[in-house]
């Protein structure tokens, strides 16, 4: 059609090639032969509108979300959770009255309640919502969310790091062996206050290998494995609070993976319990000592694999950083880190007493009388 319009415009210019000779019929002729060119090139491109650019993508073009992935609002709809977006189809939160939970796009951080939590797979945002690995929403968010009931604490085995020939950490002339054991030592009186057996996997400087204390544990039939340790690194400015479970079967570690395995071991069977210990024990160390949130962690550490009980390891600051080191020289603050650890256990003891609780926070906000630590 088009071409056929050029074609008679060029017929008619031939025919009058002095434009300037044309009468007013032959302009108007003229005139009328573009706007009916410009016109059907108009008709044309709406007769098929794919020749126009897309202003705009399809709102309701679905984006294909691998099937081990899971719509987190759909989910949290079912614990009462609301949700909102803080930053379009970047930053989500689920909340209720009391708790927030917070989500960013491809990042392997939730945030509950202001407690980080590593996840080992990342964030997925698409199709106006947001979705999580199934087997992140299981070990995280459902383990401490709705925690399932189970059989109350009675023992509770303590490991304070290395010790003997294995000094752990040092800076200086402090050496970490020396103060788990005296955070350890509290923790136990406090537990035991309460009401609680502890067993304790060293209670002087002896050196006993890492395969033996989750043994140990086990032999005592404790009902909880809580490894206490300091932390360490090159950058003296690394510092905080973070609390170890082991990983998942099949994911990925926070760190680099060090066993070189992703099997399922011993450890597996309890990875909801480990990550609601974590979680109460990370949030009272943050809440009760002010130290820097590094988060609840996931490591394939050779203390945590084996045990045949829920098992976490805490790592109660760097010795390497000075003011976590001030912290952890003073009696005082060591106490708070005590403190925190024996609530946060108690928290946990609170929390798996029923399944019924639907508040996230419900554990670790109703205080408990807990023998408090000694007056400062």
């Amino acid at each position: 059609m088009i071409l056929f319009i050029v074609a008679l415009m060029n017929s008619y210019l031939k025919q009058h090639k002095r434009l300037y000779r044309m009468n007013l019929k032959q302009v108007f002729h003229l005139v009328f032969l573009c706007c009916f060119f410009l016109g059907s090139i108009f008709f044309s491109a709406c007769a098929n509108p794919e020749s126009l650019p897309d202003a705009s993508p399809n709102p309701k073009t679905i984006v294909k979300v691998p099937s081990n992935y899971k719509n987190i609002v759909t989910w949290g709809k079912q614990y009462k959770l609301r949700s909102r977006w803080v930053q379009k189809d970047k930053k989500m939160n689920l909340y209720t009255a009391s708790d927030v939970v917070s989500f960013e796009a491809e990042s392997q951080k939730v945030t509950i309640n202001d407690i980080s939590f590593w996840i080992s797979y990342p964030i997925k945002s698409a199709n106006g919502t947001m979705y999580m690995h199934q087997q992140d929403i299981s070990t995280c968010l459902e383990a401490i969310l709705k925690p399932k009931a189970r059989s109350q604490v009675k023992i509770v085995a303590l490991d304070p790091g290395h010790g003997g020939k294995q000094p752990g950490a040092v800076s200086g002339k402090m050496q970490e062996k020396t103060y788990v054991l005296l955070i350890a030592q509290e923790v136990k009186r406090i537990l035991e206050n309460n009401g609680i057996k502890v067993v304790m996997t060293r209670s002087s400087d002896k050196y006993m290998g890492l395969s033996e204390r989750p043994a140990y544990a086990s032999k005592q039939n404790a009902n909880l494995f809580v490894s206490i340790h300091l932390n360490s690194a090159a950058s003296s400015k690394a510092n905080g609070v973070e609390v170890f479970t082991t990983t998942p079967s099949g994911a990925r570690s926070t760190n680099p993976d060090r066993s070189g395995s992703r099997a399922r071991t011993a450890g597996n069977a309890y990875d909801a319990y480990n990550s609601l210990l974590a979680y109460h024990i990370q949030k009272e160390l943050v809440d009760q000592t002010r130290m820097t949130d590094r988060g609840v962690r996931r490591d394939r550490l050779a203390v945590l694999i084996n045990t045949k009980m829920p098992a976490v390891l805490v790592e109660a600051g760097f010795i390497s950083n000075k003011s976590d080191q001030k912290k952890l020289l003073s009696t005082s603050e060591r106490k708070k880190i005590a403190n925190a650890i024996a609530e946060g256990i108690l928290n946990y003891n609170k929390s798996i007493s029923s399944s019924k609780s639907d508040s996230l926070s419900s554990s670790s906000n109703s205080r408990r009388n807990i023998t408090q630590i000694d007056k400062l």
